[in-house]
């Protein structure tokens, strides 16, 4: 659907009243360094509908699919920033990254996304790498207590030492509990990542097939119009 007048009037008041800002190179907001998780963040990216929705040419919405493409690789760079990293918000920010750069197709200036694209998937292989280690080397350091505390156990036993031993039970299966909740808590998190991923998948296959149906149905007006306007020529 095309934007009269009227509809871009309206969408830059919606703009000026959501805090979005419109330049001649685009829409910018204030909230464009926030990622998610921000409270800021959902108005980032309703600036992004704004800003596909006034690309009116071939070329305009390209550039706008382009930018976006970019600012999901910012927003994931931040990310890994963080002490707690998110893993799914990560996941989810890849996959809308991919679906935007193919919506851009190619132009002679893509390098520098590619390069970019790159560095953060370099970042994140890191980042992975690290959470592993250090997730192996908190497990191997609560087996290793586990251990010692159990020779302390079998040897309060022999001792018939009932206090202590019951004390250092305790301790095992806090230990043994603490490794069970850190690895289910682990199987969740790869979970929930692969489920947001997915479901962003999704969700882009759904507006590619929108936008294709979209077009189509256009096309198919266009068509009809023309044809209209030609039986009306030759009737005259």
């Amino acid at each position: 659907m095309k934007l009269n007048e009227q509809g871009i009037a309206h969408l830059l008041i919606l703009a000026a009243t959501s805090g979005l800002f419109v330049t001649g190179a685009g829409v910018t907001v204030a909230s464009n360094s926030s990622k998610p998780g921000d409270a800021l963040y959902s108005i980032d990216r309703g600036a992004e509908k704004l800003q596909l929705a006034l690309a009116l040419t071939s070329g305009q919405k390209q550039q706008a699919h382009k930018s976006i493409a970019e600012e999901r690789l910012t927003e994931i760079q931040a990310l890994l920033q963080d002490k707690d990293v998110d893993a799914a918000g990560i996941a989810n920010a890849l996959a809308n990254f991919e679906d935007h750069k193919s919506k851009a197709g190619n132009s002679k200036d893509d390098d520098a996304l590619d390069e970019k694209e790159k560095s953060v998937k370099h970042d994140i292989e890191d980042k992975k790498s690290q959470i592993d280690k250090q997730f192996e080397s908190q497990q191997k350091k609560l087996e290793s207590q586990r251990e010692q505390l159990k020779k302390q156990y079998e040897q309060a036993l022999k001792d018939g030492n009932t206090t202590l031993a019951a004390s250092l039970k305790a301790q095992i299966d806090g230990i043994e509990g603490q490794l069970k909740a850190d690895e289910q808590s682990r199987e969740s998190q790869k979970q929930e990542t692969e489920e947001q991923a997915e479901s962003e998948k999704k969700q882009a296959e759904a507006e590619k097939k929108e936008a294709e149906q979209k077009s189509e149905d256009e096309k198919k007006a266009e068509e009809a119009k023309e044809e209209a306007e030609k039986q009306a020529q030759e009737q005259h």
